[in-house]
């Protein structure tokens, strides 16, 4: 089996101490409890390690360059003025894996928590925007792509990939060629919510259109070459290479 990749979680917060990260964990109602730098859910008995760090100077860097115009200055505000931030990390096998890590941090923004950054795939998100998230999780697997995974380009190479499957155990994607022509993003998304959507196994070689006035693509695993192993970016599982078939 291939070594689990790790879903690694950064929530700045205003707690002056510790102690007010456990009792507000403990007064939010979600289920969850916080002691001894784990976060545990009481029904399922699931632990998160969480670490407790002061406050970084870079927080507002890395939420700043990693925006897609999604963090409002208000929020923002918050992050420059945070006292301490968590540092939450846990086994990525599956997408339930990822549920269940949304959920936990879900109980830790309710419990005071400002925003997320997913440090393992470059994305952050605001308290609002990884509620809705959050709750649409259980049943559209959309909401897991669009938590956890970010969209790159490499231009001068006419190259677009994706980082952050990982999260889910799962391959990323990578397309060359026109991207424009082929509407890369709304393409790789498609077949990347398909790999979340089935548990069938794609064997190298198999075909895929997202919808029949497209072209068909032949899909082939092959290693992340994308970001080196023992970088939080690797995807262990490989990459899904997406090539278009002869017409």
């Amino acid at each position: 089996m291939t070594t689990p990749a790790k879903i690694i979680l950064r929530i700045p917060g205003p707690w002056p101490e510790r102690i007010d990260i456990i009792t507000s964990v403990a007064k939010s109602r979600t289920g969850y409890l916080f002691a001894d730098d784990l976060v545990y859910n009481t029904r399922t008995l699931q632990t998160f390690s969480t670490l407790v760090g002061g406050f970084l100077p870079e927080m507002e860097v890395a939420f700043t360059s990693f925006s897609t115009g999604n963090i409002d200055e208000q929020t923002l505000e918050a992050i420059r003025k945070h006292v301490h931030s968590l540092y939450f990390t846990t086994p990525a096998y599956t997408p339930n894996d990822a549920r269940a890590a949304m959920r936990a941090a879900d109980a830790l923004l309710i419990s005071g928590g400002i925003a997320i950054l997913v440090e393992s795939s470059g994305v952050v998100h605001t308290a609002p925007e990884w509620h809705a998230l959050y709750a649409r999780s259980d049943t559209d697997n959309s909401a897991l792509y669009e938590a956890f995974v970010s969209r790159m380009v490499d231009g001068p190479n006419r190259t677009y990939y994706t980082c952050g499957m990982h999260n889910m155990g799962k391959r990323d994607a990578i397309l060359t060629g026109n991207l424009i022509a082929v509407n890369a993003p709304a393409l790789v998304r498609h077949f990347l919510l398909h790999t979340l959507d089935t548990e069938d196994e794609i064997e190298p070689g198999h075909t895929f259109s997202a919808t029949g006035d497209h072209p068909a693509y032949k899909v082939t695993p092959e290693p992340c070459t994308t970001f080196p192993p023992g970088n939080v970016y690797h995807n262990p599982h490989g990459m899904w290479r997406l090539e278009t078939l002869a017409t």
